[in-house]
């Protein structure tokens, strides 16, 4: 089960409804993760080749699980919560109104570096603490329409495997992001 919002996007004119999509992944660096991110279907498309990617779908980074982030840090929920950096698309992300329609910023796909702190914190987790934090998670309104503690326990306990490989093996952990 995945949590399923959707935005409006306009295309030629017309608007259309999507759900967003979101893979999590490790790379050793913003090169290879960049490359995992550019391949058709982004990071999934390179599991064959011993990509490690998690498919967590509609649970976005910044809000969804960075509410499971600040449950687990016992602080309150922010979206400045962490910093991350977009790896793509390349090049500094344009601001204002006059951004052209044909920019990758407006299409995507995207990817960002979680950085560090984002990471660690899902690596230290104490595993005894698993149960709680997402009895907790539970109750955000995201999840409004209900989800069962045994679908957030195996999303919570799947992400923190993958921040655990990821600091292991001294990687970075990137969410790859498309509409």
């Amino acid at each position: 089960m995945s949590v399923v919002v959707s935005v409006v996007v306009s295309v030629a004119g017309l608007s259309i409804r999507t759900v967003p999509i979101y893979d999590y992944y490790r790379a050793a660096n913003r090169d290879d993760a960049h490359a995992l991110a550019v391949l058709p279907g982004g990071p999934i498309g390179g599991q064959d080749a011993g990509a490690d990617v998690l498919a967590l779908k509609n649970l976005d980074p910044r809000v969804v699980m960075g509410r499971l982030l600040a449950i687990i840090l016992d602080v309150e929920w922010s979206p400045r919560l962490y910093e991350s950096q977009y790896i793509v698309p390349a090049g500094p992300q344009p601001q204002g109104p006059d951004i052209p329609e044909d920019s990758p910023w407006l299409e995507g796909p995207w990817a960002e570096d979680l950085g560090v702190f984002f990471r660690d914190a899902f690596a230290d987790v104490d595993d005894a603490r698993l149960p709680e934090i997402c009895e907790r998670w539970l109750t955000i309104e995201e999840f409004r329409d209900g989800y069962s503690a045994e679908w957030a326990r195996e999303v919570a306990e799947e992400f923190v495997a993958l921040a655990r490989r990821a600091r292991d093996a001294d990687q970075s952990l990137y969410c790859w992001m498309c509409l």
